[in-house]
C-alpha cells in the first residue's frame, strides 16, 4: 500500500481573510514552509483606505473569474484590478484554496510580472 503525501501548493488562489481588504481574491506563491507572498484584486478603479487615502488599481484585460467573464458576455465589461502592493506574511492570512478563478493567458503573464515589479508590503 503506498503512503498519501501532503504536498503544500507553490502557487493558488484564496480570498483574504483581513488584510488589505477582507474576502478579495487574491493570488499567492510560496516561498517558505508557511512564508507566502500575494496580491489582491478588486472591481475598483481605486482603493479608499480612509485615513491612509486612496490607492490606484492597475486594470487587468479581463475577469480573472471565468464564472463573471461569462456575465459579462451578457452585460458588459467588468475588469479586475490588482492593487498594486506584493503583501508578505504566513499562509493563515488567506482562507482556503479555491479554483475559482481563472484568468486569461495575457492576464497570467501580467500577473507574473507584477510578482517581480510591485513593491512589498
Amino acid at each position: 500500500m503506498s503512503k498519501k503525501k501532503n504536498r503544500k501548493r507553490l502557487t493558488g488562489w484564496a480570498r483574504t481573510k483581513e488584510y488589505p481588504h477582507k474576502k478579495h481574491p487574491a493570488t499567492y506563491h510560496r516561498k517558505g514552509s508557511n512564508e507566502i507572498e500575494y496580491i489582491t484584486f478588486t472591481h475598483s478603479k481605486e482603493v479608499d483606505f480612509g485615513k491612509k487615502g486612496k490607492v490606484r488599481t492597475i486594470p487587468l484585460l479581463d475577469n480573472i473569474s471565468p464564472l463573471e467573464r461569462e456575465k459579462n458576455k451578457k452585460y458588459g465589461k467588468n475588469r479586475s484590478y490588482a492593487y498594486p502592493r506584493v503583501f508578505i506574511g504566513k499562509r493563515s492570512a488567506l482562507g482556503k484554496e479555491t479554483d475559482e478563478f481563472n484568468p486569461v493567458d495575457s492576464d497570467k503573464e501580467y500577473i507574473k510580472k507584477m510578482f517581480e515589479v510591485f513593491p512589498r508590503e
